[in-house]
């Protein structure tokens, strides 16, 4: 769902309902800067996760005008400089994908 319209917080109350999990979001400054946010989760110990709320504060206070979340759970991952420098929640590792966001 989306997360900012036009430089304002869609959700206003809750959480977002969609509980606690590992995230992925995209984000748009006004001078047209993209913000990626990667956050994992389901790891007691490491990282729980975050709420949709979480996600678009994040953002928000990274100066997004526009943001959305993405598929999360074990999609979460970031690659970087050929290597996965997050910590997915899938038990069996990396997961394909069908679409990805690749930056050069």
């Amino acid at each position: 769902p989306p997360l900012i319209i036009n430089g304002q917080k869609v959700i206003k109350s809750g959480d977002g309902g969609w509980g606690i999990s590992p995230r992925s979001a995209i984000g748009q400054k006004k001078d047209g800067t993209m913000l990626f946010l990667v956050i994992d989760g389901r790891q007691p110990g490491y990282s729980i996760g975050a709420t949709l709320v979480d996600s678009q504060n994040i953002l928000y206070e990274n100066g997004a005008y526009i943001a959305a979340n993405l598929d999360g759970g074990s999609s979460t991952t970031l690659y970087y400089n050929g290597k996965v420098v997050n910590k997915p929640a899938d038990l069996l590792g990396e997961r394909m994908i069908p679409t990805a966001f690749i930056v050069k």
